[in-house]
């Protein structure tokens, strides 16, 4: 992905491998005003056990401007990469939050399909081909729906008229 208007990058550090670094993009006002994205730059580095599964990055929307979005999706990557898990949409990856008041609320990572950006997917034809997946923070509540019926969390965010991109949001 290329950000367009005012961005910034951070590099993560691996909290076991200090040499293994990830960045991050932060970018104003995107997808919406008052709306940040966060979005990794160099997993789709990552070559994946299916070599037919695209290169991916990850994305992720906040309504407030913090560091742990970034630390979120390092996380995230960092622990798809080891564990060969993909993130297609639909994947939810449990007790990947570490900040204390965040992961009291929102614990687990929903993987879902970029929508509020509005881009054309895959951001590159490749080969191989480069997409990008958006994580979610979901609460234990959410993560309880999914795990009963997992097309079934898509349909609660939408009657419940969730925004995904709160943080400061109880899911439930």
């Amino acid at each position: 992905m290329r950000p367009s208007g005012a961005f910034s990058t951070r590099a993560y550090r691996h909290p076991g491998e200090p040499t293994r670094t990830l960045e991050v993009a932060r970018i104003l006002d995107q997808p919406a005003i008052g709306t940040w994205t966060f979005v990794t730059i160099g997993l789709s580095n990552h070559v994946w056990p299916d070599a037919e599964r695209p290169r991916i990055e990850l994305i992720l929307a906040s309504t407030i401007d913090t560091e742990v979005c970034g630390q979120i999706l390092a996380d995230l990557a960092f622990h798809l990469s080891e564990t060969g898990l993909y993130p297609e949409p639909g994947v939810v990856v449990r007790d990947m939050i570490a900040s204390d008041d965040l992961s009291h609320r929102l614990p687990h990572v929903y993987i879902t399909v970029p929508r509020a950006w509005r881009l054309e997917l895959p951001l590159d034809l490749g080969p191989p081909p480069v997409t990008l997946a958006q994580a979610v923070p979901i609460s234990e509540l959410e993560y309880e729906v999914w795990r009963a019926d997992p097309t079934a969390l898509e349909a609660s965010f939408a009657t419940r008229r969730v925004v995904l991109a709160d943080l400061r949001r109880i899911g439930g």
